[in-house]
């Protein structure tokens, strides 16, 4: 790539192989990494696979960057100065701090380190397996059926990361094995940025080569727990099939941008991926939680969403289930008022604070709000059960609503479609039942209403589904850029996204902010 440096040249290669900080990282050689340091042998792999499913988690589950998306997508709100929450949620939109200080750095930067560490984990195991090794037997299977369990455990990672890639960023570097082995043979071999489609397609594949090992795989996963301590089910080959299949669909429906972009994908296929996914047409399936033990596995999605001290649910999606209740908190009695709507998930999954909102309204009132998200509460950072609860990650119920969405979107059976909307719709919410006569109109109405409602403070999806409903306000930036330390390594131009009329430009980048956002 000619825009970078010989030395932030190194340093990329360094940070793509390895995964790890660049100056943590002793290159004896400045013009070619260390070949050990990235060498995996038979003893080492079957950790290493195991060992990063936990890092790939936490990169899915932190504060950074999850709070902010979720923040100006406009179905969380604060206006604390914590993790780029009150910047995200000034009115109008102003552009992402992309710069190398202070706090928000971390909501693109973080994710990004995040997500290379995995990847360059993932990638050494998985070349290392490609060059022959194998991980020794271990009982009841041979190596060979070992080696397998270790290449699907290593290739969930590594399809994983580059997922998040795909979703949060305008553009990655696209590496896996074979990249890897090539810059070990040439430290000199061209690194290029990709744009997120195409770095999304390269994860499909990731995907597609995952669920055709994990549906061929005679083995068995020794120790499941230890490599996720998942509830009410095991890791195995065909859990990881049906896993990897509903990652798929998530995928390829909540890669879209815009509206425009949403109504392109290609939903017959979102189908077939969905409907093999943790449910099936009829809804059955499972859920995908994970055990807190409060210190290494817990969801900080969970632990500070669920928190009213922390963040509050956007009056939007109080006037969502309530058409009555005021759509902005503006300190008017009716703001202040609790809502009256028909859904019963207005008690289960929400409180409403009496003594009003929290936060300084000169930070702007309307990022107040007097309700908060109580549905994963004994999660929450405050409750006598933090961290230590099950967290949840995907729902079936999101996964039965791509494939509602996947089936009037391709021409399916409403009927069916309706069926799952009801499931949530009609035995949470109490309302009335949706219907294949309502059209394919009101059904993807309800579908997104559905998704609004229960999959708050799952797994980030806030900002994937604002964006491709076109609910986001003008101006809100609609993925990350790389980050500014990122781009100083490599000597390019620090860029951002957001403002007036820049939430996403692909043409070049917007220009410098570096010095329009007051920090900390």
């Amino acid at each position: 790539m000619n825009a970078l440096n010989k030395c932030g040249r190194v340093l990329a290669v360094a940070a793509v192989l390895f995964g790890t900080a660049c100056g943590d990282l002793d290159v004896t050689n400045p013009n070619a990494p260390d070949a050990d340091r990235a060498r995996v042998g038979p003893n080492e792999i079957s950790a290493l696979a195991r060992g990063t499913w936990h890092r790939w988690y936490r990169l899915g589950t932190d504060v950074d960057p999850w709070m902010a998306p979720g923040v100006t997508a406009d179905v969380l709100t604060s206006n604390f100065g914590n993790f780029a929450m009150r910047f995200s949620n000034e009115e109008p939109r102003i552009p992402y701090g992309n710069i190398s200080g202070g706090t928000d750095q971390w909501t693109a930067r973080y994710p990004w380190q995040e997500a290379y560490g995995v990847l360059g984990v993932s990638n050494d195991v998985l070349r290392s397996i490609k060059d022959g090794v194998q991980a020794p037997a271990a009982s009841p299977n041979t190596a060979a059926q070992e080696t397998d369990v270790v290449k699907a455990l290593a290739l969930f990672t590594q399809a994983g990361s580059l997922t998040q890639l795909a979703l949060l960023f305008d553009r990655a570097f696209i590496v896996d094995e074979d990249t890897a082995a090539r810059i070990l043979a040439d430290p000199n071999t061209p690194l290029e940025l990709a744009p997120y489609t195409d770095v999304a397609a390269v994860a499909l594949q990731k995907w597609d080569d995952l669920i055709a090992l994990s549906s061929s795989m005679t083995g068995t996963i020794s120790s499941p727990q230890d490599i996720m301590p998942t509830v009410g089910w095991d890791l195995t080959p065909q859990r990881i099939n049906k896993l990897a299949n509903t990652m798929a669909a998530r995928l390829l429906a909540y890669t879209p941008r815009t509206g425009t972009e949403n109504a392109a994908v290609d939903w017959g296929k979102v189908l077939t991926y969905a409907e093999n996914g943790i449910t099936d047409r009829t809804g059955a399936g499972f859920d995908w939680f994970v055990q807190g033990n409060g210190s290494n596995w817990f969801s900080y999605i969970n632990y500070y969403g669920n928190e009213p001290s922390w963040l509050r649910i956007d009056h939007r999606v109080i006037n969502a289930m309530d058409p009555t209740f005021p759509a902005k908190f503006d300190g008017s009695a009716a703001s202040l008022a609790k809502a009256t709507p028909e859904d019963n998930r207005y008690e289960s999954d929400f409180g409403w604070d009496e003594g009003g909102p929290i936060g300084d309204p000169l930070r702007g009132v309307w990022m107040q709000s007097t309700h908060w998200h109580s549905r994963w509460q004994d999660h929450s950072r405050f409750s006598p059960t933090a961290a230590r609860t099950p967290a949840p990650y995907i729902l079936g119920t999101e996964n039965n609503l791509l494939i509602a969405e996947a089936l009037i979107r391709s021409g399916g059976s409403l009927e069916d479609a309706a069926d799952l909307i009801n499931l949530t719709r009609v035995t949470r919410g109490g309302l009335t039942a949706a219907a294949a006569a309502d059209g394919k109109d009101k059904l993807l109405e309800y579908v997104q209403y559905e998704r609004l409602i229960e999959l708050i403070n799952t797994n980030g999806v806030e900002l994937w589904d604002a964006r491709r409903f076109e609910t986001v306000q003008p101006g809100t930036w609609r993925h990350l850029p790389i980050p500014a330390s990122e781009l100083e390594t490599l000597s390019m131009d620090i860029y951002t996204f957001g403002g007036p009329g820049a939430e996403m430009r692909m043409d070049r980048p917007a220009r410098n902010y570096r010095n329009a956002i007051p920090q900390f």
